[in-house]
């Protein structure tokens, strides 16, 4: 059975990464991808944290796994909290689920 391994790392491009590993300041992960493969990802259309790694792990736009940002409103009878978005506010299947069933 082949193994997997998905890194991301958030706000690093390779033109960025290409210049430090280049530098000699990231000899690991210069090995690392020497040795694997490695793509760009296209982003959501509003680029910000949590949509974009929930749309990566769900394969699904901020339109229908409902991430747009790391708080979300919580109303209550007299005012409208905002509360941390945690995997509990996935409206949809997240890929480790789907490719375990």
């Amino acid at each position: 059975m082949k193994k997997v391994l998905m890194i991301g790392l958030d706000g690093a491009t390779f033109s960025l990464l290409k210049l430090l590993m280049d530098d000699g300041n990231m000899p690991f992960l210069n090995e690392f991808i020497s040795q694997g493969v490695q793509s760009d990802l296209m982003s959501t259309s509003n680029p910000l944290t949590p949509p974009a790694w929930t749309s990566t792990i769900t394969g699904r736009s901020p339109d229908v796994h409902s991430i747009y940002d790391f708080l979300h409103p919580q109303p209550s009878e007299d005012n409208v909290f905002l509360k941390f978005n945690d995997s509990r506010n996935i409206r949809c299947e997240i890929l480790w689920i789907t490719a375990n069933r």
